[in-house]
């Protein structure tokens, strides 16, 4: 087989261990090209190889991320192309958990608010409603005694 069908059979193989999402595919990608379009074709595919990779990783870290309720890291990871859509789905979806999470705290904080209100009106009627009863029995003894 002459170089250029090695060349070929490399890149083929490349191209289907991507295709199967191996992302490790341009490992197939050793040695020097002879022909000029095989090595843009070689360094082409690399450079998809390691796009996916750094996309996939940031995605995890900021998935991670916010699973332990972070939702304030930016990405430094410059996407392109129809993966530009999923940084900025992303960075929604980051902003809409922050914003949720923020209102319910808020929420939270007026509850807390409301019911010690309502305790200490609970608190002040059963005082009310304690004096009544020592007043009335104090009535009670007074009629007796009459």
């Amino acid at each position: 087989m002459s170089m250029i069908g090695k060349a070929f059979g490399r890149i083929s193989d490349a191209i289907v261990k991507l295709g199967d999402m191996d992302l490790e595919a341009d490992k197939a990608m050793t040695g020097n090209s002879l022909i000029y379009e095989v090595d843009t074709i070689c360094k082409a595919l690399s450079k998809t190889c390691n796009n996916l990779r750094t996309y996939i990783n940031e995605v995890g870290i900021q998935l991670a991320t916010m699973a332990r309720g972070d939702f304030t890291r930016k990405s430094n990871v410059k996407f392109a192309g129809d993966f530009v859509d999923l940084k900025n789905s992303m960075d929604d979806i980051q902003v809409a958990l922050r914003n949720s999470f923020g209102e319910m705290s808020t929420v939270t904080s007026e509850l807390v608010s409301g019911s010690q209100s309502v305790a200490d009106s609970a608190s002040q009627l059963a005082d009310a409603a304690n004096r009544s009863n020592l007043l009335v029995a104090e009535i009670d003894e007074n009629v007796a005694d009459i």
